[in-house]
C-alpha cells in the first residue's frame, strides 16, 4: 500500500495543501524581503508590504507553509507495509511449557492498517509438512494444540486492500512433560546408576559434522547441599531417549550456520558493554563464545532449517545435569577430589597458554570424556540451557523444565576462567538472555525421531 500525505488521512485533496503552500510562500517572502515595490515571479505576484504590516506576516506566513507541507511529507503509512513486519510477543521464542498446558495464546504487536492476521503453526519447518493456519483480526488468538511437544508459528498481515502482506519472523516453543512421579516419595528404579558399560553408544553426526551420543531415560539425584541454589537435592526421572552433542558448538560450526566469525561476535560485545575485550582461544575446533542465550537459539533455528526438521534445541537444565554426571552422584564425574580435574577439564589453573597468559579455551574433545562420551561436560566454557533461572523444588519429578518465567537464563558445566569449585555438576550460573561474555557458550540436544 502506497503512503498517505496528511491531507489525505484527514479526508481533504491535497490541492488545498498545494495551494496553502503557494500563499505561505508568498506571504512569507513578502514578511521578510523589503520590497520598494511588488515582484513578479512569472504568475506569482509578491506584493510590497509596509513595514509595520510585515510583523503579524512574520509569524502567520511561516505557519501557513509549514501547516502546508503535510501536501508532500507522506506522515503516515498504513501498519508500516513499505517497511515494517509482524512483531511477535507471545509465546516467546524458545520458551518451554508444561505439557498439560495446551491451550496456547497467542499475542503479536498490532500493525495500523492490517485487517487481518493469519497465524501459522507448524510441528516442523518442511514446506511439505500440513500447518495450521487460523485468520483472525485481532492481535492474539487462543489456541488448543495438539499433543505434540516442539512448534514453530508466525504471523502474516494483510492490509485493508488485500494487495500486500507481510510475514513476521518465525518463532519456536516445546512442551515438556513436568507430571510427577506416581509415588514421589520412592520413585521407582534405580536412582544415579552408570550407563551398561557392556552397551555400545549409539551416535550420530549431521551434515554439519555435529556429533551426537544417544542418552538412555533415567533418575538422578539433582542438585547438591553445597549452595543455596543447588537445593534442595531432589529426584528427577528423565522419561525419554535424547541425544546430545559429544562436543561443545564449535567456532567453526557457528560460522557455517551463522555466517559470523569469532572476531565479529567479540565486536558485538564490546558494542553492548562499551568496553575492549579479548579473544580467549581462536580457531575452527574451539568452542563458540562470545554468544548470547538468544543467539543459540537463533543458531538452533538454522540450524533446523538447514537439517529440514524440529529436532534440534538446547538441553534443559535437568537433562544437562543427568546427562554430564553419566550416573555419577560426586561433586565431578570422576569423584569428589577436585585433583583429579585436570584430566576432563580446562580450567583456570591449566589453561593457559604462551600467547593466552591469563587463560582460554582448546579445541574441544582433547580431555577425558564422561561415561556417555561427552566431552568438554565441565570447564572449557559454559554451556547455555534452555531454562529461566529459578529456586528448585523438594518433589520429585519427570523431565522438568525450569522456572515458568524470568529474567535470567540459566548456564551450567565451568570454564577456563574458573576455579574447580564452579566446574562441580551442581554449580548454577545465570545471566540476561541477551549477555555475551568470553567464557559462555554452549551445546545442543537433538530429539530421537
Amino acid at each position: 500500500m502506497s503512503k498517505m500525505s496528511t491531507y489525505e488521512l484527514l479526508g481533504f485533496p491535497d490541492m488545498i495543501g498545494i495551494i496553502l503552500f503557494v500563499l505561505g510562500l508568498v506571504l512569507t517572502l513578502g514578511a521578510f524581503l523589503k520590497l520598494e515595490n511588488d515582484l513578479i515571479l512569472g504568475n506569482i505576484t509578491i506584493p510590497r508590504i509596509s513595514p509595520d504590516g510585515r510583523k503579524p506576516l512574520k509569524i502567520v506566513g511561516p505557519l501557513v507553509l509549514m501547516f502546508s507541507l503535510g501536501s508532500f511529507v507522506p506522515l503516515w503509512s498504513p501498519g508500516g507495509f513499505d517497511k515494517e513486519k509482524p512483531v511477535l510477543q507471545e509465546p516467546r521464542n524458545g520458551n518451554s511449557f508444561p505439557d498439560d498446558q495446551r491451550t496456547m495464546l497467542f499475542k503479536w504487536k498490532s500493525m495500523p492498517g492490517a485487517v487481518q492476521y493469519i497465524v501459522e503453526i507448524k510441528q516442523d519447518t518442511l514446506a511439505t509438512t500440513p500447518s495450521i493456519r487460523v485468520p483472525i483480526a485481532t492481535d492474539s488468538l487462543s489456541f488448543d494444540l495438539p499433543e505434540e511437544n516442539h512448534f514453530f508459528w508466525r504471523v502474516e498481515a494483510i492490509n485493508d486492500e488485500g494487495t500486500n502482506s507481510l510475514t513476521s519472523d518465525r518463532w519456536e516453543f516445546f512442551f515438556l512433560n513436568t507430571n510427577p512421579s506416581a509415588d514421589s516419595s520412592q520413585p521407582s528404579g534405580q536412582v544415579g546408576s552408570p550407563p551398561d558399560s557392556t552397551h555400545e553408544p549409539v551416535e550420530l553426526t549431521d551434515s554439519l559434522g555435529m556429533q551426537f551420543v544417544l542418552i538412555p531415560p533415567g533418575k538422578f539425584e539433582m542438585g547438591s547441599d553445597n549452595s543455596d541454589d543447588e537445593k534442595p537435592k531432589h529426584i528427577v526421572e528423565i522419561s525419554r531417549p535424547f541425544y546430545m552433542s559429544k562436543y561443545e558448538v564449535t567456532q567453526g560450526q557457528w560460522q557455517e550456520v551463522m555466517g559470523t566469525t569469532l572476531r565479529q561476535q567479540r565486536d558485538k560485545a564490546e558494542q553492548q558493554q562499551e568496553q575492549q575485550l579479548n579473544l580467549r582461544g581462536e580457531g575452527a575446533e574451539h568452542p563458540v563464545y562470545y554468544v548470547s542465550w538468544e543467539e543459540a537459539q537463533d543458531f538452533v533455528t538454522r540450524l533446523n532449517d538447514r537439517e529440514h526438521c524440529a529436532c534440534y534445541r538446547l538441553p534443559t537444565e535437568a537433562e544437562w545435569e543427568y546427562a554430564s554426571r553419566a550416573g555419577s552422584t560426586t561433586a565431578y564425574i570422576f569423584g569428589n577430589d577436585e585433583e583429579g580435574l585436570g584430566e576432563y577439564a580446562w580450567y583456570k589453573t591449566n589453561s593457559t597458554t604462551e600467547v593466552y597468559t591469563r587463560g582460554s579455551t582448546h579445541r574441544v574433545g582433547q580431555k577425558k570424556p564422561n561415561a556417555f562420551g561427552l566431552y568438554d561436560v565441565h570447564g572449557n566454557v559454559w554451556e547455555w540451557v534452555q531454562d529461566w533461572y529459578g529456586a528448585y523444588q523438594p518433589d520429585s519429578i519427570r523431565d522438568p523444565s525450569g522456572a515458568m518465567e524470568g529474567s535470567e537464563r540459566v548456564f551450567r558445566g565451568g570454564s577456563w576462567s574458573n576455579w574447580p569449585w564452579n566446574c562441580r555438576l551442581a554449580d548454577r550460573h545465570k545471566a540476561a538472555p541477551d549477555f555475551r561474555n568470553s567464557n559462555i557458550g554452549f551445546r545442543l540436544v537433538r530429539a530421537v525421531q
